[in-house]
């Protein structure tokens, strides 16, 4: 009989790996059948990632005001990836991976930060040792850095163990420091109350960026989730008060079709029977400023958590409520706390606030999505606007209602598309009249 032998080569790239068997005959040297077999390597998480982000940055809608373009989409399409070796695709055994099907929905929540250092009244250093709490997390995390500063190192060491897109845009390409001139936060910081604490402008254009933040990685999704979250880099001032490493922060399931905030462990301590429905987001009541208060404070701006609906809900009126403030009332605007309250007291339907029991708790928020405390209602003494007609309404007895209330109501439309800034220029029926305004650019006349 005829002996026989084969012979198995193999050839690969980055997409394929290609064997060839070949049969001999050995005693004629002659080959008696070969076959190729080419075998698709699987796409991994990150590059599945990729090719999701690539494709929801082609189909971007116009950017709402105050974007003028997709610079902070961008950043976080070009993204630097870590912690993807973690986490296996094909673990999901559902899912086709030579399909075009979107990410599997491995991930519930993710939570969206920053970090730019500038003088403010936090030094370096406690940051340095706050961020630290955040970044042990386990949830899928986008973190805005300043490009090539040693952050971006730090980053990539302490989020090893969990999916990170490092965002990195250039603080003077920030939305905040585009969209309005120079001029116009010159004069923020001259009418800001407590500009002697806050140094600069700067914390001004971080604070009012969070949700442009928040509107782009809702857009390109790197993560497939419905859940979202800003958070501050510097929330968990002790260690203590954070999870414990590499498990999630966020424990609760406010995304639920059924709106439920039952904590998603087995403890059964904490019933919480009255849900956040999904189109709002979960905010602190953590001050409970009267309305004539020069800076009036009601809600925490260190955190917030929603479905990617309820954030998209509040963006649109988080801006005009700003807009609306400084075109129409010359408002101060620099703190975010100061939107958003007034935010919130204008639109109850895009605002879940939450009492913890006392105010000036500023960090209470947190144990509520790692499933630690109940959340039963909307907070009792929250001052929605729908509730000013009933002075003391649900016991608030701090209400005052200033006489010029009624019109900072005003839902004007933002200018879409325009910068802004503050100038000088003339007016009314008095042409020669110099009179303080902020107006588009191209609207100021000098």
């Amino acid at each position: 009989g005829l002996r026989s032998s084969s012979t198995i080569t193999s050839t690969s790239t980055s997409d394929t790996v290609t064997q060839s068997v070949i049969a001999t005959d050995s005693a004629t040297a002659t080959t008696t059948d070969t076959v190729t077999i080419t075998v698709t390597k699987p796409e991994s998480l990150e590059e599945r990632v990729r090719r999701q982000m690539k494709a929801n940055f082609k189909s971007l809608p116009s950017p709402p005001w105050p974007q003028l373009d997709h610079s902070t989409a961008q950043a976080i399409a070009n993204g630097i990836l870590v912690g993807f070796n973690t986490t296996d695709i094909n673990s999901n055994t559902d899912i086709d991976i030579n399909t075009d099907t979107d990410i599997p929905t491995m991930f519930n929540n993710t939570i969206v930060t920053a970090y730019y250092a500038f003088e403010s009244k936090h030094s370096v250093k406690e940051y340095t040792n706050w961020m630290k709490g955040l970044l042990q997390t386990s949830d899928p995390m986008i973190v805005f850095l300043q490009p090539n500063t040693p952050w971006v190192d730090i980053i990539k060491q302490h989020r090893k163990h969990a999916p990170t897109i490092i965002a990195t845009l250039e603080f003077e390409k920030l939305v905040m420091s585009t969209t309005f001139t120079k001029e116009f936060w010159d004069w923020q910081h001259q009418i800001d109350t407590e500009r002697l604490v806050h140094k600069s402008s700067g914390v001004y254009k971080i604070w009012n960026e969070k949700l442009i933040f928040l509107y782009n990685a809702i857009l390109l999704n790197p993560f497939q989730t419905t859940g979202y979250a800003w958070m501050d880099i510097g929330y968990f001032r002790q260690i203590r008060d954070a999870p414990e490493p590499q498990t999630p922060l966020i424990k609760v399931n406010y995304t639920h079709p059924n709106n439920s905030m039952n904590p998603t462990t087995n403890d059964k301590s904490h019933k919480n029977s009255i849900p956040v429905p999904q189109n709002k987001v979960l905010l602190l009541h953590v001050r409970n400023d009267p309305l004539d208060s020069i800076a009036r404070v009601n809600i925490a701006g260190n955190a917030f958590y929603g479905t990617s609906q309820a954030f998209l809900n509040l963006y649109t009126k988080y801006y005009h409520t700003f807009w609306d403030w400084i075109h129409n009332h010359h408002k101060f605007i620099g703190s975010d706390q100061f939107v958003i309250t007034e935010t919130c007291r204008r639109h109850k339907e895009v605002c879940y606030p939450y009492f913890a029991g006392r105010f000036r708790s500023w960090f209470a928020l947190s144990a509520v999505v790692m499933g630690e405390k109940p959340i039963t209602e909307v907070s009792p003494h929250y001052l929605f606007k729908d509730d000013e007609n009933d002075n003391g309404k649900n016991g608030n007895v701090n209400v005052k209602i200033p006489p010029n209330t009624s019109q900072l109501d005003v839902d004007v439309q933002v200018p879409q598309g325009q910068r802004i800034t503050y100038c000088t220029t003339t007016g009314g029926s008095d042409s020669d009249k110099e009179i303080d305004v902020v107006v588009p650019v191209e609207e100021c006349k000098q």
